[in-house]
């Protein structure tokens, strides 16, 4: 879900989560420089002074939204990325410039970690690596160059002119009213992969990097520092600057739906009439708390 306030512009809504999420020892200076390179590196250049917009706003578009999202993000500079769907809602064109972005990101050093439903094939090729699943098992981990070498070497071969993540996506659905026949083709391709040069040299990798005995100690050790830490959150801004960042979206939010403001006091007012009205002329008894209960 995209969250961001309709009545802010591009550059003001990264900007309060810069002041909100970058380390507080970093200046107002070089943090206003990261959101100018965010947003040229994201290409939103554009839409920088644009209000993002929402029901009642005209805004940015469904693919500048995204890469704003992406922007919130990369301002404190993670060597890690997880994106859920990044192209849901966007059509192949919109869809391919994201992972165009992301893939920029991940070629400068970040490792980037995405689940994407139904890609064409352009944005298909654009990936450097990825895992089927099926059923809860891996089906195909590895380089995209090698997957359809992989499926032709077990009997399955990829047509010239379909869509290969399609393809595998139908070799793995489980299909209504033919349940049984492709779980058992989807556990079949998973045990060909799992005895296949690819996923043997695949587990030899994991084991390497993630032994059970260091997996086992490195996770009792982490969860001891949480368990410490606990009581000791810090936030990377002080409660002030907090308190400065939200005030100032609250302000900028009302003076640019002047609707709003009016609401609110309009609700403040005769909300303040009807506790006003329970309350006016009850003597202090126990018959006039009961009525009063009964009333709210």
């Amino acid at each position: 879900m995209d969250l961001a306030l309709p009545a802010l512009t591009v550059r003001e809504h990264l900007n309060f989560h810069a002041n909100r999420r970058m380390h507080r020892g970093i200046s107002p200076k070089e943090r206003k420089e990261r959101v100018e390179e965010v947003i040229l590196d994201l290409g939103l250049t554009k839409c920088t002074d644009t209000l993002i917009g929402g029901r009642h706003i005209k805004g940015i578009s469904g693919g500048e939204m995204k890469r704003l999202q992406f922007g919130c993000e990369v301002l404190t500079d993670p060597p890690l990325l997880f994106c859920d769907e990044p192209t849901s809602g966007l059509d192949s064109f919109m869809a391919e410039a994201v992972v165009s972005i992301v893939k920029n990101l991940a070629a400068r050093g970040k490792t980037v970690v995405c689940t994407i439903h139904q890609p064409s094939s352009s944005v298909f090729a654009v990936f450097d690596k990825f895992m089927l699943l099926a059923e809860g098992r891996v089906a195909f981990l590895g380089p995209r160059v090698d997957d359809i070498p992989f499926f032709n070497s077990i009997g399955i071969h990829v047509p010239e002119d379909y869509n290969p993540a399609d393809f595998f996506v139908h070799q793995l659905a489980i299909i209504p009213g033919h349940e049984d026949e492709c779980r058992a083709k989807a556990k079949e391709i998973c045990d060909k992969f799992a005895v296949s040069d690819l996923g043997i040299s695949m587990k030899n990798r994991v084991d390497e990097l993630m032994p059970d005995s260091t997996a086992n100690n490195n996770r009792d050790a982490g969860s001891a520092r949480y368990m410490k830490h606990m009581g000791h959150v810090t936030y990377k801004a002080s409660y002030w600057e907090q308190m400065q960042a939200v005030l100032w979206r609250s302000v900028l939010t009302m003076r640019r739906e002047p609707m709003l403001l009016r609401v609110r006091l309009i609700q403040v007012v005769i909300i303040s009439l009807i506790f006003g009205l329970i309350f006016l002329q009850q003597t202090k008894n126990m018959a006039s708390v009961q009525n009063i209960n009964g009333l709210m």
